[in-house]
């Protein structure tokens, strides 16, 4: 899921989870904590949720972001299938805070290969409190739509989501994401910020990114592409499943 580290990928187990047969894989690398991979068959798409309320503030420089096309703009679900709710229950064994599991993710399909689907935390060897305090589950690495999509979620404290994901310091190939505007998503301040392309900006290269605050951590959530406005849904319904302690 990173741009570096030595990789060991095991299979562990296979479980039937809503009648669709998944398989549990467990990666290791050495740019962050655990990392695990979940694989899964099928899923079935649903329906979009709608009656979301976005406005905009532009803060500093423009993002030259091109205009969307829609066949590359991702509905989103309050359908969560097995494969993320698998991938969340077995992070919770190795994440130093409490996982919550996205509530509002793409509709998407999913790859049935090894390695595109995976969790990650800060938990690293010599990675001391309050920088080790962050989970992630991402789907679909390298995929950009219209079937596949992929997709990234997760929280931690301030100073861990600037440790592992806006600072670069950690990536082979260095490059800075910005933040290119504020939005206001059901009342919640929510920050933009613009990862450079693949292979610099590490998990996240050429995506946004949504941030917002939720009590004393962040949530953080970003699909592949020029999708800001789903991005920010995504980590404001993860910002307020967290706050109801869920």
């Amino acid at each position: 899921m990173t741009n570096k580290g030595i990789v060991l990928t095991m299979w562990l187990v296979v479980v039937l989870l809503a009648g669709v047969t998944a398989a549990l894989v467990m990666t290791f690398g050495s740019s962050g904590g655990e990392t695990t991979t979940v694989e899964i068959e099928r899923q079935a798409e649903t329906k979009p949720t709608s009656g979301t309320r976005v406005t905009t503030t532009t803060v500093g420089a423009k993002d030259g972001s091109r205009a969307q096309d829609p066949t590359l703009t991702p509905r989103l679900t309050r359908h969560v299938p097995g494969i993320v709710e698998l991938l969340c229950e077995f992070m919770k064994s190795s994440s130093p805070i409490r996982v919550v599991c996205p509530p509002l993710i793409p509709v998407s399909a999913y790859r049935r290969l090894p390695g595109v689907h995976g969790g990650e935390t800060g938990a690293y060897p010599g990675v001391k409190p309050p920088r080790n305090r962050l989970y992630l589950v991402g789907f679909n690495a390298g995929d950009t739509g219209p079937r596949y999509w992929h997709w990234i979620a997760g929280m931690g404290t301030p100073e861990a989501i600037q440790y592992w994901d806006i600072s670069d310091a950690r990536n082979v190939v260095r490059g800075k994401p910005k933040r290119i505007r504020v939005v206001t998503v059901d009342g919640r301040r929510v920050e933009i910020w613009r990862f450079p392309d693949h292979p610099a900006g590490g998990m996240f290269g050429g995506h946004y990114a949504a941030i917002t605050t939720t009590g004393r951590l962040r949530a953080i959530a970003s699909i592949h592409g020029d999708n800001a406005e789903g991005s920010a849904r995504m980590a404001v319904a993860l910002a307020k499943k967290a706050a109801r302690g869920g």
